[in-house]
């Protein structure tokens, strides 16, 4: 019989991201973030998956996963709400969407979301529809699902239930559902959609409050981090092809999760270079808008080099790792040397200059530069003293 862990590589997805607004993406990416924090308080192991078979999926472990739950974040403006026609309607296929469609028709909102269960049948945990409105619908005790955070299938009164199960078989070619009612579940966040970002940052400051105040972490940078990270992942467009790898491109796990953490509460390493650059670039009299811009560059570099799977940055990195220890230049002037490693570097670094721009490029150069001395409080550079400004840009 085989394993979640087997599935999970050899069930091919429903579909890949299709065109999603930057809203919508943005609002999903918050939603993340915030389970992210609740999954981490509730303490056990854990995988989110960004973008995996679903708009987020969780396993109960980054190493033999038993169980996963599949989550579906759909947006619209206040006021409005889904109702029944709204979950189970199918749209007809535009003429570039029938090739993938053997009915003519698209898979509805709840059709997508029970597909998992079908794929997933031994390990389905939960089944998960969240919106920032609510379904327009009446629970069997006789109470609106808006007055609830969350609403289970089988809580519906039975006409509802029975209509969205007869649709949801129908649209599958099953004469009845085989399970999964039990495990549906429509829920309201209590993100808003124009304050979602801001929303996320209170939950997260909370959260930090709650379990960090004794190592603080700056909760407006570590934001930014999280929602980098999550970004990354979302629109990971390669198929893994294990486990492992499914973990490290698509999930973030706990003992991540904790790394980050830990890393955001230590005197920050990009910090510190950021600082001796433009400490060096200010004594050498270098125009302050050429020193912010590199300075921008090199926060980004740092950022984007924790992406193990970016093998052209890799790449770029190591060569100017191996330029700046085949000196060429008698200068010594930090902004001088960061223009004249480039020949030494070859293809790599014009590459990623040709993609990213020529500060990034030099922001690469400066890290490797720095980081080559072990020792922080040594700079291998020649001291050098305050000059006019530098026209160069």
């Amino acid at each position: 019989m085989s394993t979640l862990a087997d599935d999970l590589v050899r069930i091919p997805q429903r579909e890949t991201a299709g065109a999603r607004s930057a809203n919508r993406f943005a609002y999903q990416r918050s939603y993340a973030l915030c389970r992210l924090l609740d999954l981490h308080e509730q303490g056990g192991d854990y995988v989110l998956l960004g973008e995996f078979h679903d708009d987020v999926a969780i396993l109960d472990s980054a190493t033999s996963p038993t169980s996963i739950e599949f989550v579906q974040v759909k947006t619209r403006q206040s006021g409005k709400v889904w109702t029944r026609a709204d979950l189970v309607a199918r749209k007809k296929s535009t003429a570039k969407e029938k090739s993938t469609t053997l009915s003519g028709r698209l898979p509805s909102i709840l059709g997508k979301l029970y597909v998992n269960y079908l794929a997933f049948t031994k390990h389905t945990s939960r089944l998960a529809f969240v919106s920032n409105v609510p379904c327009k619908f009446t629970r069997q005790d006789g109470t609106a699902c808006d007055k609830h955070p969350s609403t289970c299938l089988d809580e519906l009164k039975q006409p509802d239930r029975t209509h969205i199960c007869e649709k949801l078989a129908t649209e599958h070619d099953l004469q009845s559902l085989p399970g999964g009612e039990n495990l549906t579940f429509l829920e309201i966040s209590d993100l808003s959609l124009p304050g979602h970002d801001s929303g996320t940052l209170g939950k997260l400051t909370a959260f930090l409050h709650r379990g960090y105040s004794n190592t603080p972490v700056p909760a407006v940078a570590f934001h930014k981090t999280l929602k980098s990270e999550l970004e990354r992942r979302c629109t990971r467009e390669a198929l893994p092809s294990s486990l492992d790898e499914l973990v490290s491109s698509h999930g973030i796990r706990r003992e991540e999760f904790e790394e980050m953490l830990a890393t955001a509460a230590t005197p920050s390493h990009t910090e510190r270079l950021t600082h001796r650059i433009e400490t060096r670039l200010t004594a050498e009299g270098v125009p302050v808008r050429v020193t912010l811009r590199l300075v921008r560059a090199v926060n980004r570099y740092t950022v984007d080099r924790r992406n193990p799977m970016d093998s052209t940055l890799r790449e770029a990195a190591q060569a100017a790792t191996q330029a700046i220890k085949r000196p060429t230049s008698t200068s010594t002037r930090l902004i001088e040397i960061l223009e004249e490693v480039r020949p030494n570097a070859g293809d790599p670094l014009h590459q990623i200059e040709s993609i990213r721009g020529i500060d990034y490029r030099k922001a690469i150069v400066a890290v490797a530069l720095y980081e080559e001395d072990d020792d922080e409080d040594n700079d291998q550079l020649p001291p050098t003293h305050p000059q006019g400004p530098d026209q160069s840009a």
